[in-house]
């Protein structure tokens, strides 16, 4: 079995080039969403978006969903 910090890495990829799953249920209030607003707009993305990488699921985000979306409303391009 591969370890994990062989396969794992960093990379800034283009917003739009990312996928959402379309299993995400999670909704949020205007509330959690304006809070994750003003903490991209305070401290920048402090977690990365996780996204797959498989042949048939390229680019579909695992975990950042709600991050990915208010960084489009924020017009930032790249994550």
């Amino acid at each position: 079995m591969e370890n994990i910090a062989n396969i794992t890495k960093i990379v800034k990829k283009n917003i739009y080039n990312l996928n959402e799953a379309d299993y995400n249920p999670r909704i949020l209030s205007k509330e959690q969403y304006n809070n994750i607003k003003e903490s991209i707009q305070r401290f920048g993305f402090v977690d990365p978006i996780i996204i797959n990488i498989n042949k048939q699921r390229k680019n579909v985000i695992i975990g950042g969903h709600q991050r990915v979306r208010v960084a489009k409303e924020l017009n930032i391009k790249e994550i």
